[in-house]
């Protein structure tokens, strides 16, 4: 393994792979590495995609968003140590559980039944709307935005 200067930092290089001596970024932090391309003129990050993982959906997404702007401590500490994906899932599948719980719950207490849909089918749609925009509020306020 070499060491060479690019611009103003300095890297190791072993069969084409870059590794930053000091690590900035997150990135350089988790172990994150670049080749060497356009003719020796750039460096580009080495990236995997994992088709394995699951997707964070809505909820894991609101709340990624939401740490990136009002906690980024909690998110690069998640980040570093390999965990913010997984904490993004468990977020999204807490959130789709609990908003199912509570629509069903808050549609006995206002009566929202089969027999609205079959009599009323705009009421019905209207309620459960309703319903829905209320469940997400408190879901949005006590899991993503906390």
């Amino acid at each position: 393994m070499k060491k060479v200067t690019l611009g103003e930092k300095e890297y190791y290089v072993e069969n084409g792979i870059y590794t930053p001596v000091v690590k900035e970024s997150s990135f350089e932090k988790e172990g994150g590495t670049y080749r060497l391309e356009g003719e020796g003129e750039y460096l580009i990050p080495n990236l995997e995609l994992t088709m394995n993982e699951k997707p964070i959906g809505k909820y894991g997404s609101l709340r990624r968003k939401h740490l990136m702007e009002n906690n980024m401590i909690l998110y690069e500490s998640l980040s570093i140590q390999g965990q913010l994906h997984q904490h993004l899932v468990d977020i999204n599948e807490q959130a789709n559980k609990r908003m199912e719980i509570m629509t069903k719950k808050l549609m006995e207490q206002y009566g929202v039944t089969e027999e609205l849909k079959a009599e009323d089918q705009m009421k019905w749609i209207q309620e459960v709307n309703n319903i829905r925009a209320m469940a997400e509020e408190v879901i949005l306020r006590e899991m993503i935005y906390v």
